[in-house]
């Protein structure tokens, strides 16, 4: 699913697109002066995470961003904003996108999604990691054809499938309630 939201902006912005359709990245943020060959953007990455108060929200039907008053679900439309390169969210305490993925988003402007994911071993959990992809077939997909493509028929079973169900295919499904009465000692 799309998480990698591109906006033109006027504001300072590190990212640029040129009048070749190339991306590239400033080493400061600044306003572009020469919009008829430059234009600026602004990259938000999106979580379908719930969306508390303060949290930035990002309306797709829109292209509105918006600070959330109070907790809010997302939906199609409304995505929490995790990670981005506008400096006034980032300000208010969004997460920045770093220098890594920056520089690999630049070589790689059609990729609409990437992997986030909460990295254990660092101090803060409150930010999250995005995980860059290494070649095109680790890129997630980004259309409905892609995914429906993707999805096997239902009379296709795989090795792990048939190891799952080996030999319990003619079994009843068990059900814990009729074995609660002959539960002894604590459950923990």
């Amino acid at each position: 699913m799309k998480n990698i939201h591109i906006l033109p902006t006027s504001q300072p912005s590190r990212l640029h697109l040129a009048y070749n359709k190339n991306y590239y990245l400033s080493i400061e943020p600044f306003v572009q002066l020469d919009t008829k060959n430059y234009k600026s953007f602004n990259i938000y990455i999106t979580s379908d995470e719930e969306i508390k108060v303060n949290d930035a929200v990002i309306d797709l039907e829109t292209n509105d961003i918006f600070i959330s008053k109070g907790k809010m679900l997302c939906n199609d439309f409304i995505k929490k904003i995790i990670l981005t390169t506008d400096q006034d969210l980032i300000k208010d305490g969004v997460q920045a996108i770093d220098d890594t993925f920056l520089e690999w988003f630049v070589k790689n402007p059609s990729c609409e999604s990437v992997e986030v994911f909460k990295d254990f071993f660092q101090v803060n959990q409150n930010n999250p990691t995005i995980k860059i992809p290494q070649n095109a077939s680790e890129m997630m997909l980004t259309t409905n054809d892609d995914i429906i493509q993707s999805i096997p028929p239902d009379d296709e079973f795989s090795e792990w499938d048939v190891t799952l169900m080996d030999g319990l295919e003619n079994e009843p499904p068990y059900n814990l309630t009729d074995d609660w009465d002959n539960i002894n000692g604590d459950l923990v």
